[in-house]
């Protein structure tokens, strides 16, 4: 079955015209205009008056019109033919429509992202009896290759239902190595301790837990290839993905590479997909040693910094089993940025005495994660989910649970739906709370930046210890567990903005005192 192509009525005008009123004056001029620039008999000065005539334009206006009008109508009826049931049969036939028997993906990264996808896609396979190749491209060895992962590892709620319930496979108890019950929230010389309300997160080796889905991706049928992608070739039939080691000829390609630059230059070459705005992370580890060993005795709370460090917009120290690990994010962060933050006294007060001496040993490892979606991040035969789509919370708040969740739903994409651009809207629609929840996530985040950067946020957390609705409010937006807007319309009312105004009022009171004090002195 052909789809209704629209005819170019505006391309063929002229020639529509030559051919239908041969003895009209402006096809005279058209034909004497097309001859000379074929034969060369006049020169291009005498065609180029010819054609820019006042004439001949006001003469030739209907003829473009009608033109416009035509395929204006012919265009809307390809559109009203895409829109009718027979749209999908329309696609099938150009190979977009959804996977089936022995049909191939090839998936760009093994992250939490691809490897749901992988599991996922397998999964839905065998409840379908049909048999579908997967193929992941991971250069990383989860295993026994990389020591560390540029995210805290903390897994929150309710990633228990999205691995157990969703994926189907055990939830990796064995990997946990402590609870996490709550946060404390530092800002300068104020503390708030966060509450979950029971609800706990879990601390981890994010390797370790990388590297388990994995291994689960590949007990479900996926092909694991530990190569590095070198090139995409997306052409109207197929997928062609080049490696160090070997190629694969595949029907749609998703790329779950993070913000691993090399790989995502491709993508913006081959497509239109462009990467996600980003934040740079560092993060460090330190082991105590002797009687501070074991971390069992600390009560697992993480702590959260806003420091007033310009360029950091926000800091965290996560106890583990052994260690702790510590993480600051930004937009232009160095090492310098992580040796000044880990010299604060707030920082020092919650790290063990043990580790002044150690500071300077440390080893820095340096990463990013998305704050804004990615643009075109879906096309015919591509599709990209993780932080390679950036369709997370800018705070990264449940990362993992995102990236998981757009791993699976991409594969019910591309399972019931298809693999072309129309279907993959499906895919991103299914997110539209998180791009909805974009606009109030980024002024919540500017505030906090200005309120850490000029000191406004420590009198809005004093109130909080004794107002439980904007105590909650914090927690919920440290921990990503409700929406920005959410909380915003949940939180703000006449009397906490009254609190929190006579709050920044006494601050700015403060503020001028200060001012004009230091003023007099120096005079």
């Amino acid at each position: 079955m052909n789809s209704p192509r629209p005819k170019k009525h505006l391309v063929n005008v002229q020639i529509d015209l030559l051919e239908k009123q041969q003895t009209a004056w402006e096809s005279v001029q058209i034909n004497n205009i097309l001859w000379n620039m074929v034969t060369g008999n006049a020169s291009y000065k005498e065609i180029f008056f010819k054609v820019i005539n006042i004439r001949l334009h006001i003469a030739m206006f209907p003829h473009i019109l009608s033109a416009a009008l035509k395929q204006g109508y012919d265009s809307a009826k390809g559109l009203a033919f895409l829109g009718r049931p027979k749209k999908l049969t329309y696609l099938q036939e150009l190979g977009l429509g959804p996977l089936n028997h022995g049909s191939t993906v090839v998936i760009i990264g093994g992250g939490p992202a691809g490897a749901s996808c992988a599991i996922a896609l397998k999964n839905l396979a065998k409840k379908r009896n049909i048999t579908l190749e997967v193929i992941v491209y991971e250069y990383k060895d989860f295993e026994g290759g990389i020591d560390h992962n540029e995210c805290a590892g903390v897994l929150s709620q309710p990633i228990e239902q999205i691995i157990q319930e969703k994926l189907g496979i055990p939830f990796p108890w064995h990997l946990v190595k402590r609870d996490v019950p709550g946060y404390y929230l530092h800002t300068k010389g104020h503390v708030i301790k966060l509450d979950g309300e029971g609800e706990l997160s879990y601390a981890l080796r994010r390797v370790q837990f990388d590297a388990y889905l994995l291994q689960k991706a590949k007990e479900a049928g996926a092909t694991i290839i530990r190569s590095k992608v070198t090139d995409v070739e997306i052409d109207k039939n197929k997928v062609t993905v080049y490696s160090e080691t070997r190629h694969v000829r595949a029907d749609v390609v998703v790329g779950a590479f993070g913000l691993e630059e090399g790989t995502h230059r491709i993508f913006e070459r081959e497509t239109r997909y462009k990467s996600p705005k980003f934040l740079l992370t560092i993060l460090t580890k330190f082991h105590p040693k002797g009687k501070q060993h074991n971390l069992e005795t600390t009560d697992g709370y993480i702590h959260a910094f806003l420091p007033s460090i310009k360029g950091i917009e926000f800091g965290a120290i996560t106890p583990k089993a052994d260690h702790f690990t510590m993480n600051i994010a930004g937009a232009k962060i160095s090492s310098r940025s992580m040796d000044e933050f880990l010299r604060l006294s707030d920082v020092l007060e919650v790290l063990p005495k043990t580790f002044r001496e150690s500071r300077e040993r440390l080893d820095y490892h340096r990463g990013c994660f998305p704050i804004k979606p990615a643009r075109h991040l879906y096309g015919d035969r591509y599709v990209t989910i993780g932080d390679a789509a950036g369709l997370i919370r800018p705070f990264k708040g449940k990362g993992v649970n995102s990236a998981s969740l757009m791993g699976i739903r991409a594969a019910e994409v591309m399972m019931d739906v298809g693999i072309s651009r129309q279907a993959f809207r499906a895919y991103v629609n299914s997110f539209r709370e998180i791009i909805k929840d974009l606009p109030y996530a980024h002024t919540v985040r500017r505030l906090v930046i200005w309120g850490a950067h000029y000191g406004f946020l420590t009198p809005i957390i004093q109130i909080a210890n004794d107002h439980p609705a904007l105590k909650k409010a914090l927690f919920d937006s440290v921990s990503g567990k409700k929406a920005y807007r959410e909380i915003v319309f949940d939180t703000m009312s006449i009397s906490v903005m009254f609190k929190i105004f006579a709050a920044l009022r006494g601050w700015l009171v403060k503020c001028t005192r200060s001012f004009f004090g230091k003023m007099f002195f120096w005079k």
